[in-house]
């Protein structure tokens, strides 16, 4: 089956009614005046600063308690899987005690009509009238979870 295609002789001109003129106005676009770092303070990204400030020493935590429970657990001369694996625990449930906080800013900051301004204004508020607690409300989920999937990755 063959195709056709159309062209500029095949279009048939559209009438118009008297007195039409069509003008084209071209307009600069508008700038709507968010500029990056404000834009990113909205939606999905309004908590990645959160957890910009908890990656760094989370990270830090987790490596330097991991070293030092691997020198610690590892035994000379035997399988040493085992110990490798506790230290990786140990090294998870540490981090995830500055990893969980940031965590709970970056998804009260995400929400949709979140109240707080930012991340330090989410801190303070939080710790004002919910009390330090409630940084840690997730912390026992976090951590059994990650060590359901530890013990897996074994």
């Amino acid at each position: 089956m063959a195709t056709t295609k159309a062209t500029a002789r095949d279009l048939l001109p559209v009438p118009q009614p008297p007195g039409f003129h069509p003008t084209i106005t071209v307009t600069p676009p508008s700038h709507d005046g968010l500029h990056f770092w404000k834009f990113i303070s909205l939606g999905l990204y309004r908590g990645i600063f959160a957890m910009g400030l908890g990656a760094g020493p989370a990270h830090a935590i987790y490596f330097s308690v991991y070293e030092n429970c691997k020198e610690r657990f590892v035994v000379e001369g035997s399988g040493n899987g085992n110990a490798v694996a506790r230290a990786g625990v140990v090294a998870t449930v540490a981090s995830d005690a500055v990893f969980t906080p940031m965590d709970m800013v970056k998804q009260r900051l995400q929400l949709s009509n979140s109240l707080y301004s930012g991340v330090l204004d989410c801190v303070r508020r939080v710790v004002n009238e919910e009390g330090y607690r409630t940084f840690y409300a997730s912390y026992r989920t976090t951590v059994s979870g990650e060590s359901v999937e530890d013990e897996r990755l074994r």
